[in-house]
């Protein structure tokens, strides 16, 4: 089994017209990762850039994580999960 590591990341926020950052990447096999929003906004987390961010905000496939809560997300062999922020200082580790 791989050790566990730990990253920090700046995510964008919806009022730019930017895509998600790519926060995590599953490996060979079947992954869990950890998900905690040490940032001061909402975050929301998906499985595909547009679950995340699109014209009308946040779709139906998109995880809302609270500042100071965190998610565990099961992400399939190579799957990579994306992250936007609410607003400035979205950050996630």
């Amino acid at each position: 089994m791989p050790d566990s590591t730990a990253k920090n990341f700046a995510i964008p926020t919806t009022l730019a017209n930017v895509n998600p950052a790519p926060i995590a990447r599953g490996s060979a096999v079947a992954t869990r990762a950890l998900i905690r929003n040490t940032g001061a906004v909402m975050v929301f987390v998906g499985y595909a850039p547009e679950d995340v961010a699109n014209s009308d905000g946040p779709g139906a496939g998109a995880f809302r994580i609270a500042p100071g809560d965190s998610d565990v997300f099961v992400m399939m062999p190579m799957q990579v999960l994306y992250a936007i922020g609410a607003g400035l200082g979205g950050r996630v580790s």
